[in-house]
């Protein structure tokens, strides 16, 4: 629900949740909000964790890291992920 009603930069998600998996997730928030689903990022506490098309961050997290990601990401009004 928030999903639909809200705006974010940026959503950070990890990887492993008591009630489903990060992937999970996204794939849920592609079929509700695809341009939120394009801001996504997991973070795995597992280096070796690759998802194709999804950023995938090593906790824990620096500052530094989140910035780079906020540049990064589409503009407000651009679906999909580069």
């Amino acid at each position: 629900e928030l999903a639909q009603s809200g705006r974010f930069e940026l959503v950070l998600c990890d990887l492993e949740m008591p009630l489903m998996r990060g992937t999970e997730f996204i794939d849920v928030l592609e079929e509700r909000s695809p341009e939120i689903a394009s801001r996504v990022v997991i973070m795995t506490g597992d280096g070796s964790a690759r998802i194709p098309g999804v950023p995938v961050m090593t906790k824990p997290l620096q500052p530094d890291q989140i910035q780079k990601l906020l540049k990064e990401l589409p503009q407000e009004g651009q679906i999909g992920r580069n």
